[in-house]
């Protein structure tokens, strides 16, 4: 989530809402009230194909915001509407919305799209099993650190395969340099990455 002039800080996902205006990301990603915080759908290659889009409000779990609780660290940005061909349009009309699901079950594969921070970065994806850390849902990819934060768990359902976001990455951004670290194992919605023992 920024623009396209500066590093983006985190990650974030469309979900289906009935004013289709939604957006999903980690509470620790938002600051204030979240109202000119950018998102830029299929952002690749420095390429904006969807545009950019802007919210006017964060909604964050009060158990977030007085205590920084990291079992509540999830917010929902409410995205301004745009005009397109005379037309007030939502989000989810450009660009699609995942289902809100509820946490999965260890043994379940999902996928993990996000975007590590930077300027003009691609997404990454990883698709693997979850298992649990302390009742939190963990998986186990290579490079998710600064700016995957708040990025889905997705889960395919049904013949149709509707992608449900189950959970969110949670953790919260490393500090320091940047750098080619060795696979993560990052629990969900734990303060930090660590590598495996």
């Amino acid at each position: 989530m920024a623009g396209l002039e500066q590093a983006h800080t985190c990650s974030a996902s469309v979900v289906k809402s009935p004013n289709r205006d939604l957006v999903i990301t980690a509470a620790h990603c938002i600051v204030g009230s979240g109202a000119g915080v950018q998102f830029v759908p299929g952002y690749h290659g420095g390429e904006a194909p969807y545009g950019v889009w802007t919210a006017t409000h964060a909604y964050v779990d009060p158990s977030w915001t007085s205590r920084q609780d990291p079992r509540h660290d999830v917010a929902f940005l409410k995205i301004q509407r745009q005009r397109h061909g005379g037309h007030s349009i939502g989000i989810e009309d450009v660009v699609g919305g995942n289902v809100l699901g509820i946490a999965p079950a260890g043994g379940t594969r999902v996928s993990l799209p996000a975007y590590p921070s930077g300027i003009n970065d691609d997404p990454i994806n990883c698709r693997n099993s979850i298992y649990r850390t302390d009742g939190y849902p963990t998986f186990d990819c290579h490079f998710y650190f600064d700016g995957t934060s708040g990025g889905p768990f997705l889960q395919s359902v049904g013949l149709g395969r509707v992608r449900v976001v189950v959970d969110i990455s949670r953790s919260r951004d490393a500090a320091g340099p940047i750098h080619m670290p060795p696979p993560h194992r990052c629990a969900r919605p734990r303060p930090s990455c660590r590598s495996p023992r």
